[in-house]
């Protein structure tokens, strides 16, 4: 699977939305399957640091399939406002983001210790309350899991929202260009590669070196890594005055 989306280069796999539909209709059946969304935040960084490569934006998130599908098309697109190339909107999403985990974090804590009330109902964009959801099994949860079920509902559908109203004002995947996930998948660093392609070039450079010095084919090898862990030390710290 690996090998053929490197070499073919597709884009998203087909039919990913029905994953992101499925996580808004199970929690209906029993709310703690909204905890599910804790998986929907994993995936993405295992898969980073599996692959060494950002492969979820580009092929597998459910949330860019169903924008996709419901937002303007190619040849219908709209120019998206300057807040979403100059990173001013991805910085404040962001934030909202780490706001949003932190108080899904200290509230679930604080009903776990009995010092705030539990509330068991969608709360969009952390300010607006709406409603319990209707669910077809009646089982019987503590209280800070109901509270946690319901914050991660809450957290998922308003970020859902936002993405499919960019969708429709300007392009299927607009949010694609703010998402908090896609930002920090972007932030980790892909160093491996460029390291290993580092070191054949200074192995290779110090090999024609020797070689234009004519040195014994023995000392050779020893003298290049003598080189290549000199120059990966840096400079020689100062002599105190």
């Amino acid at each position: 699977m690996r090998k053929s989306i490197h070499s073919k280069r597709i884009g998203l796999l087909p039919h990913l939305y029905i994953f992101t539909l499925l996580f808004f209709l199970l929690p209906f059946i029993h709310i703690s399957l909204s905890m599910l969304a804790i998986l929907c935040m994993t995936v993405p960084f295992l898969i980073r640091f599996y692959y060494k490569e950002n492969l979820w934006c580009r092929h597998y998130c459910p949330r860019a399939s169903l924008t996709s599908l419901i937002g303007r098309k190619r040849g219908n697109y709209k120019k998206t406002p300057s807040i979403f190339s100059d990173g001013y909107l991805k910085k404040m999403i962001l934030i909202y983001f780490i706001l949003n985990l932190i108080f899904i974090t200290g509230s679930t804590i604080q009903v776990s210790l009995g010092n705030m009330v539990a509330m068991p109902y969608i709360r969009l964009f952390i300010a607006i309350p709406l409603f319990p959801i209707y669910q077809l099994l009646d089982i019987s949860l503590s209280q800070w899991a109901l509270h946690l079920s319901y914050r991660l509902y809450s957290m998922m559908l308003s970020s859902t929202i936002l993405g499919i109203a960019f969708g429709l004002l300007y392009r299927g995947r607009a949010w694609c260009a703010v998402c908090p996930v896609g930002t920090v998948l972007k932030k980790i660093p892909t160093e491996t590669k460029k390291v290993i392609y580092k070191a054949r070039r200074k192995i290779f450079s110090t090999s024609v070196l020797l070689r234009v010095t004519k040195l014994p084919t023995l000392l050779r090898p020893i003298i290049a890594l003598s080189l290549i862990s000199f120059i990966r030390s840096g400079p020689m710290p100062a002599s105190p005055r």
